[in-house]
This record gives structure tokens, sequence and C-alpha cells, in this order.
């Protein structure tokens, strides 16, 4: 059997085209949030800021949040 990846993920493929930039840049964003939670050992990183300095999000402020939430990758 396969390994499941996040790559064929629906949610992942969503948030690449929500976000309309490369899924190499999606998942390194994700890797990055994801860091800051397991160091932390808690669930909330904070607010919509906290979270897109987190992921390194360069882009327009409260995008990636957005599309985050519109995946169901975050609750508000």
């Amino acid at each position: 059997m396969a390994r499941p990846t996040i790559f064929a993920h629906p949610k992942f493929r969503r948030l690449v085209y929500e976000l309309a930039i490369p899924e190499p840049y999606v998942l390194g964003h994700l890797e990055f949030l994801w860091h800051v939670g397991y160091e932390s050992g808690e669930a909330v990183i904070g607010d919509a800021v906290d979270v897109e300095l987190a992921a390194k999000w360069a882009g327009e402020a409260g995008k990636f949040c957005d599309a985050l939430v519109s995946v169901h990758l975050l609750d508000v």
C-alpha cells in the first residue's frame, strides 16, 4: 500500500489554489507553521499575525490565514 502524503490531500490542493503560489512554497509555509506548534507544544499559536509570522508568510496580510480557514486547516 502506498504511503499517504499531504501532496494528494484535497485540503492541500485547495490551499495551493487559494494562495495561488507553487506547491513547494505552500508546503514550506506549512512546515514553518507546524514547527512553531511542535516547538511550543501548544495548540494555539496566537492571532492571525502570529500565525503568518510563524509560517514566514510574506504575502498580503491576512491571505494565508484566510486560506487556512477556507480549507478547514485553521479554526477561528
